[in-house]
């Protein structure tokens, strides 16, 4: 398995079973100990059965839980059975990728919780702050390049390296493309998420590291 290199703060978890968000977090909490007393993640999404990315506030806490996980992962009774570095690193990223996939069908119930020392906070509130026209538009266009015709297909931005079919485009060989939709005026507006919001505002967002710990 992958491992994660300096400064990893996000991690891509397999799982035996479908688990709601609680479950995964009571889970890891129970088996990683003193590393998980401070809560030390700020992003759970579950984009796809059986798949978790998790992003944590610092690269210690990271590495911290793979190593606990990655030795435990298989044995008899833990539902995680794989662990290693996401595609996308840091809140933003993650969050720009549910962004860009947000009109899809099961989007919404499978919307990133974000949290800030441990408490749910608004995902819209977490947008708004994180992410910039530039990283919208990024991932905007990363999406319409997966799911456009037959060629140049991407993998999935979560799926593991052995699933790969290819490599993923940076975002400069994307904006390359002539065979892409046009960008619309709307590009980069922000998405409202509604009932998705969490218990708390920008305010509570004030220490939340968009980019990843500085």
């Amino acid at each position: 398995m992958a491992a994660p290199v300096p400064g990893t703060t996000t991690l891509a978890l397999r799982t035996s079973k479908r688990l709601t968000c609680q479950a995964l977090l009571q889970h890891s909490h129970h088996y990683c100990g003193p590393v998980w007393q401070q809560k030390p993640y700020d992003c759970v999404y579950m984009p796809a059965s059986n798949l978790a990315i998790i992003n944590f506030t610092s690269p210690e806490a990271c590495s911290a839980t793979y190593q606990v996980l990655n030795m435990l992962a298989g044995t008899r009774g833990i539902v995680v059975t794989e662990v290693r570095p996401a595609q996308y690193q840091g809140l933003a990223e993650n969050l720009a990728e549910f962004e860009a996939s947000a009109f899809q069908p099961d989007s919404r119930r499978r919307a990133p919780q974000v949290f800030s020392n441990g408490q749910r906070v608004s995902l819209q509130a977490a947008c708004q702050k994180c992410l910039t026209p530039e990283l919208r538009e990024k991932h905007r266009i990363l999406r319409l390049t997966r799911n456009h015709g037959s060629q140049n297909i991407l993998v999935d931005a979560f799926r593991f390296t052995e699933d790969a079919e290819g490599p993923v485009a940076s975002s400069e060989t994307v904006a390359a493309r002539t065979d892409l939709p046009p960008v619309s005026a709307e590009s980069g507006r922000q998405t409202s998420f509604g009932s998705l919001e969490g218990t708390s505002d920008l305010n509570v967002l004030e220490d939340t590291h968009c980019n990843g710990p500085r």
